[in-house]
């Protein structure tokens, strides 16, 4: 495949990343959390202003992203091997999230097993970022059902840099959101975050569509 085709794969599957990963962010049950997370973290919680809030959420944000582009690499070099060994496997993968896409929009929801950390206390930087990590990596069925197929997309990419392009952009999805929220004073952020609780039906099917999508760029893939 020559250069400028494999580029344009990777911009696609690295947008289709970050649309998954802002999705999982707005989804009714994550947002939500993030108040919560960063307000246990801000030193003086009644002397909020934008900056700190910007602060804290960039903290936050880079929890969220870092472990999320070293999953990456991890991935950029086992997708390549899983390509070379079972080619027949990425199919099969393609047509799981397809299938798997339309019984989320459906409503089906496939038990999933999902990380239950608790976050850590404290009013300082580390708390900030630590629990930016723990939200990231999930704490809820739904955004491991939303992140998996970034893992399916990057364990078929015949590309090690679309795979860490994936989960860097999966975490900059995740991210944007919360710098956002994390910058708006109370009463705007409970409005912002409330628009979207009000919104899960539209987040649902948005999400649906792009394990769809996920699915059959894979299926793209298992052909190259």
């Amino acid at each position: 495949m020559g250069l400028e085709l494999a580029s344009s794969f990777s911009l696609v599957s690295a947008l289709l990343s970050y649309g998954l990963g802002l999705s999982c962010a707005l989804m009714p049950c994550c947002l939500p959390m993030v108040s919560g997370y960063i307000a246990s973290s801000i030193k003086e919680p009644f002397k909020r202003s934008r900056l700190s809030g910007l602060s804290a959420g960039t903290l936050f944000s880079l929890g969220v992203i870092i472990p999320f582009t070293a999953i990456g690499l991890l991935f950029a070099v086992i997708g390549s091997g899983i390509k070379i060994i079972f080619p027949q496997f990425i199919l099969l993968m393609a047509i799981l999230l397809v299938v798997w896409g339309i019984l989320h929009l459906l409503g089906v929801e496939l038990p999933l097993p999902s990380l239950q950390l608790r976050g850590v206390e404290g009013r300082h930087s580390r708390a900030l970022f630590i629990n930016g990590t723990i939200y990231g990596l999930g704490t809820s069925d739904c955004a491991v059902m939303i992140a998996a197929p970034v893992f399916f997309l990057s364990l078929g990419t015949p590309y090690s840099s679309v795979a860490l392009l994936n989960f860097l952009f999966f975490g900059l999805g995740r991210s944007t959101p919360i710098i956002v929220a994390a910058q708006l004073l109370d009463a705007a952020q409970k409005r912002f975050i409330g628009f979207f609780v009000t919104k899960g039906r539209i987040l649902n099917r948005l999400s649906s569509g792009l394990i769809v999508s996920a699915g059959l760029l894979l299926a793209i893939f298992s052909q190259i």
